[in-house]
């Protein structure tokens, strides 16, 4: 098992638009990846799952992978929550 930790950078709450490209990515490995948080267990293939994380800004989180891609999967997720929030993005969007 290969794990990391992360410290939430998004303001407020894990953003849906992190959590997809979250689980857009965990789809693509084979590996099993969890995220935790608090307590809390995520699996990140499941956007529902990530969602009821309630992570914060600052939160702190492990990433959790088990299986053939473990490295590449824990690696590629923890980028995600570390880049930028508005370089990522989970900023506000004008004209939706």
């Amino acid at each position: 098992m290969k794990s990391t930790s992360v410290s939430l950078k998004h303001g407020g709450l894990l953003p849906v638009r992190v959590a997809v490209e979250i689980v857009r990515s965990a789809r693509s490995f084979t590996s099993v990846i969890r995220v935790r948080c608090r307590g809390q267990v995520a699996d990140a293939r499941s956007i529902l799952s990530l969602l009821t994380l309630c992570a914060s800004m600052g939160a702190p989180l492990r990433i959790e992978a088990m299986g053939d891609d473990e490295d590449a999967a824990v690696a590629a997720v923890q980028t995600i929550l570390s880049a930028d929030p508005l370089k990522a993005g989970a900023g506000p969007r004008v004209g939706l």
